[in-house]
């Protein structure tokens, strides 16, 4: 009887295409999980910017709606809604019918950061406390006082194209309420 024996030589060419094939496609789904990660971790950030978009409300807040010449009244400006980081808040009025004085920090920022008045607007920026950055709040961004001058309906309106409120980078401003003031 002969014994066969079967022995196996070692065949170098289908190792190496193995181990290729095994690198191959650990090197594709290792690539396939990072575009996959980078593809949800971007719209995960995109959804939550467009999530603050549009949810700040700012609306003008006057003492008296109704003046004669000479008298004057406080205007609030507030913030209400989504609650932000920071604002840059532009208010237009008529020169001729109104004089814009004194504006005044309010409760949601700890301080002004620039105040303006200027031919026919209010410019003013703040910003939330960069010692204490999560305080976050709604209420009077800021005040001034408006002395009627002439008789007529006195717009103050905010310049949408100017105004931001922001919250981690977004502009979140949605509505910017005018207010007109009638002057006898």
């Amino acid at each position: 009887m002969v014994f066969m024996q079967q022995t196996t030589t070692p065949q170098p060419n289908k190792n190496i295409a193995l181990i290729g094939i095994v690198f191959f496609i650990f090197a594709v789904s290792l690539i396939m999980g990072l575009l996959f990660a980078q593809k949800n971790g971007t719209s995960t950030k995109t959804a939550e910017k467009q999530s603050l978009e549009g949810t700040t409300k700012l609306s003008l807040k006057p003492q008296a709606m109704q003046l004669k010449k000479g008298e004057s009244t406080q205007v609030t400006v507030e913030l209400s809604g989504s609650p932000s980081q920071a604002a840059d808040i532009v208010v237009t009025f008529n020169p001729k019918l109104v004089k814009v004085s004194e504006v005044a920090n309010g409760t949601v920022f700890s301080d002004i950061l620039r105040s303006e008045v200027q031919d026919n607007q209010i410019v003013v920026s703040s910003a939330v406390d960069p010692n204490n950055p999560t305080n976050l709040k709604e209420g009077v961004l800021f005040s001034f006082t408006v002395t009627a001058l002439a008789s007529g309906d006195a717009t103050l309106d905010f310049n949408k194209d100017l105004t931001i409120t922001a919250h981690s980078g977004t502009n979140t401003l949605g509505t910017a309420e005018p207010v007109t003031l009638s002057i006898k």
